[in-house]
């Protein structure tokens, strides 16, 4: 039944959470969160789906960990869209390529996207991409693709070519109006929490996926690299967490805030494996100070 529901009709989901009407207007926390902004948006929690950027397209029988990528981008979409309304109910999803395409300005790729990104199911895209693969041509087919959906690039905020790199991608980015994720490392050697939110200030990104410094499998993708855990329990990674929100702009969004890959990809620290809900910790730390996000813009 997947199967032909991947080939023919492409599937429709009524929301079946939609938020009511009054959740517009309803209180904000003490942070802007991303999931939280998102299902604001559409009225229903958007989910995610994982999808290799580099997928070909049409090549059959190509197998990437549990995900099945036979066929175009759209038929992988198509049936990862069904599995996650069958096992969670979800109706309305992000489409997220794991990595940049290998060849941005194949038509055959392009008609693809675009293709995946009609279905009415879903409302966006998230291109993660490497600082140093962020090219006008790639930029260009994103914003071809979009239509009236919402397209997102997703960067570290480390790259190997430091903050100026970071920068123009990120500057480039908005000229065609791609917002940003950046990604970033909270913990690093020689960065504070004051200068992280000053450099995402300054640049003005979207919204940012906070991690702590930790050290994970090499192919984990968090940001490239693998580190020694920095932060010797939960509490001191949310202090410092505290203390970057407080500096950020009100308008900025939290994206991620816990290790960013599964907890068995974790190798230090041991705290960081527990399962745990960090917007949730993040609201109790700050209304704990009687703070809120953009409190300290100054200190």
């Amino acid at each position: 039944m997947v199967e032909l529901a991947s080939r023919s009709a492409a599937p429709d989901f009524p929301p079946t959470d939609p938020l009511p009407a009054s959740a517009a207007g309803a209180a904000p926390g003490r942070f802007r969160s991303f999931r939280d902004e998102r299902r604001r948006v559409h009225r229903t929690r958007v989910h995610r789906i994982e999808i290799p950027g580099a997928l070909p397209a049409p090549e059959v029988g190509v197998h990437t960990g549990p995900l099945e990528t036979a066929g175009t981008l759209r038929d992988v979409v198509v049936r990862a869209m069904l599995r996650r309304n069958q096992h969670q109910g979800a109706t309305r999803f992000h489409v997220v390529l794991s990595e940049p395409p290998r060849d941005p300005v194949d038509p055959t790729w392009r008609a693809d996207l675009g293709a995946a990104l009609a279905l009415r199911p879903v409302v966006g895209l998230i291109c993660r991409t490497p600082v140093a693969q962020v090219t006008v041509k790639l930029l260009d087919a994103l914003a071809e693709a979009a239509g009236d959906k919402e397209i997102w690039l997703e960067m570290a905020a480390h790259p190997p070519g430091g903050a100026a790199e970071f920068a123009a991608a990120a500057h480039a980015a908005r000229n065609r109006s791609i917002p940003v994720i950046a990604t970033l490392l909270l913990g690093v050697p020689g960065e504070t929490p004051g200068t992280h939110a000053r450099r995402l200030n300054e640049i003005r990104v979207r919204a940012v996926r906070i991690h702590p410094f930790h050290e994970s499998a090499p192919d984990a993708g968090c940001g490239g690299t693998e580190h020694s855990g920095t932060f010797p329990d939960r509490g001191a990674y949310l202090a410092a967490l505290a203390d970057l929100v407080e500096r950020l702009e009100p308008s900025i969004e939290l994206a991620g805030l816990g290790a960013g890959v599964p907890p068995a990809r974790v190798r230090a620290p041991a705290w960081l494996r527990e399962a745990a809900d960090y917007h949730e910790l993040l609201e109790h730390e700050l209304a704990r100070r009687g703070s809120r996000q953009g409190r300290r813009l100054d200190g």
